[in-house]
This record gives C-alpha cells, sequence and structure tokens, in this order.
C-alpha cells in the first residue's frame, strides 16, 4: 500500500506543500508567543535551523498528505 500512495500523481508536490503551510505556521505562531523578536532563530546555527525546518516539512507533510491519499485510495477502492 505504501508504493501505491507515494506513487499517486500529486501525492509528493502535497507533500511540500502541507509540509510548507506547517512549517509557516509555526513559524508564525512562535514568533507571536515571543512578542515578535526574531531573536530565537539566532539561538542555533542557521544550518541547524533550515535541518529542522526541512526535517519538519518532511515529516509533517508527509505523515498528513500519506494520510489524506490513503483515505483516497481506499475510499476509490472500496466504490468499485
Amino acid at each position: 500500500m505504501l508504493q501505491k500512495v507515494i506513487s499517486h500523481p500529486g501525492f509528493w508536490r502535497s507533500v511540500i506543500l502541507l509540509g510548507i503551510i506547517y512549517m509557516l505556521v509555526l513559524f508564525f505562531l512562535q514568533w507571536m508567543f515571543l512578542g515578535f523578536d526574531l531573536r530565537f532563530l539566532s539561538a542555533r546555527p542557521v544550518w541547524v535551523t533550515l535541518l529542522v525546518f526541512l526535517g519538519g516539512i518532511l515529516v509533517c507533510g508527509f505523515s498528513v498528505t500519506y494520510a489524506k491519499f490513503w483515505a483516497k485510495i481506499k475510499r476509490n477502492e472500496h466504490r468499485s
């Protein structure tokens, strides 16, 4: 089932899009709760911050998109 889901058209585009949206929401929430001060970005080296954001995009985007596409494929199989 994993192969069927990840090879579905639009899966990876949705992973990236949902991941970016999720990380933007988290970024703005963190920025807002810290009083709109961007010092939280300089607390770690820039490459660590970028790796955390990229990892979050992949993990969150993949998990949400996988569930969405899995349900869509199961629904279509059930109808047939």
